[in-house]
C-alpha cells in the first residue's frame, strides 16, 4: 500500500485514455496529486472528470522530496516512459505502467 509507505502518488500523461482510465477508476486529486504533461496548452488545467491539476511533466520527473508513485497513463508509449522516468527509479520511485496488464516497476 503505497499510501501507507508515504508515497507520493502522481501520474504522467494528460492523455485521452488516460482520462478515460482516470474516470473509470474515479481517480481524484484525493489520490492522485498531479498529472504531469509535455503540451504546455494543458499546464494550469484539470483533467476532465476528475479535476486533477496539470503540470508541467518536468516538476515530476525533477520533483525533490518523498518517493513518488508515477502512474503512466499513456501506457502505449511504454519505452518511451521507461526512458524518462529512469532517473526517478534511481531516486527509489515506482512506476506503475495500468495496461494492458498491470506492470509496476
Amino acid at each position: 500500500d503505497f499510501y501507507n509507505q508515504n508515497f507520493r502518488i502522481v501520474a504522467l500523461g494528460a492523455s485521452t485514455k488516460g482520462n478515460i482510465l482516470l474516470n473509470a477508476l474515479n481517480l481524484n486529486p484525493g489520490i492522485i496529486e498531479l498529472v504531469g504533461e509535455v503540451n504546455e496548452k494543458k499546464f494550469g488545467k484539470i483533467t476532465p472528470g476528475t479535476h486533477i491539476p496539470i503540470v508541467n511533466e518536468s516538476e515530476i520527473l525533477n520533483y525533490v522530496g518523498k518517493k513518488q508513485l508515477i502512474l503512466i497513463l499513456p501506457w502505449h508509449f511504454r519505452e518511451t516512459f521507461k526512458l524518462k522516468t529512469n532517473k526517478r527509479l534511481l531516486l527509489g520511485d515506482r512506476i506503475l505502467f495500468p495496461l494492458p496488464k498491470i506492470e509496476l516497476i
